[in-house]
């Protein structure tokens, strides 16, 4: 765990004052952090190829695609969205059969 604490930015002297829960926590806010610093930058740099493919008159997949183990909470959170808006339009296209 020593190791781990010092990659994450945890000095000596803090660690050996810290239980290990507050460890724990450090280490998952820190790998936290990358994950969101490592989206940021993958979206700056699929912003740029898009603009170069758009040049070239080519497409580009969504990062989504491109990454999905990256985005898994976002494309379950758009899976989500879809499959409601889905329900509703069914629903809404059943009350008018009915009612007409």
């Amino acid at each position: 765990m020593y190791p781990t604490a010092l990659d994450c930015g945890i000095m000596p002297q803090q660690f050996w004052n810290m239980s290990v829960t507050e460890i724990v926590d450090c280490v998952d806010s820190f790998r936290r952090r990358q994950r969101q610093q490592q989206k940021q930058d993958l979206s700056i740099v699929h912003e740029l190829v898009a603009m170069l493919s758009m040049s070239f008159n080519g497409g580009l997949k969504p990062l989504t695609e491109l990454y999905p183990e990256l985005f898994a909470e976002e494309i379950q959170a758009e899976q989500t969205a879809d499959v409601a808006e889905s329900r509703h339009r069914w629903a809404a296209a059943m009350q008018q059969r009915y009612k007409g």
